[in-house]
């Protein structure tokens, strides 16, 4: 049975890894595809280090998941499979409401995916604290 919890875990994590990846591709190619006008570097760059900061903060999860307990880590793979589609998603436009500027979508996707992951990190770790209690 407990080769078989760890095969699953593994393959989640595989999966939200890869999705984690294919999802700071398609964020760059989406932003890039909708600021290809833009002239100034400085604003680009700004954009870059928030749409990737989410990313950024997923990877550092799961780096300190590893003392985690497995439903603490499943969670948390769970929530970057999400986040990466949702993102995906969002960036790719189909969701717009119509009227809304491109730019708003890309500075409110990462605030909300930081909300997110905040709180996804707080509850693993409450999950984890509790089952080492009980041990």
């Amino acid at each position: 049975m407990t080769t078989k919890k760890n095969s699953n875990q593994g393959f989640l994590r595989k999966a939200a890894l890869t999705s984690l990846f294919v999802g700071i591709v398609g964020s760059l190619y989406f932003m890039f595809n909708v600021g290809h006008n833009q002239k100034s570097f400085i604003l680009l760059g700004l954009f870059i280090v928030w749409i990737l900061s989410p990313f950024t903060g997923l990877l550092i999860a799961n780096k300190i998941s590893n003392c985690w307990t497995i439903p603490a880590r499943a969670l948390l793979y769970f929530l970057i499979i999400v986040l990466t589609i949702g993102s995906l998603i969002a960036y790719s436009g189909a969701l717009i409401p119509p009227g809304t500027k491109p730019a708003f979508i890309f500075l409110v996707v990462p605030l909300a995916s930081w909300f997110f992951i905040v709180a996804v990190i707080l509850i693993a770790r409450k999950i984890s604290n509790k089952n080492n209690d009980i041990k």
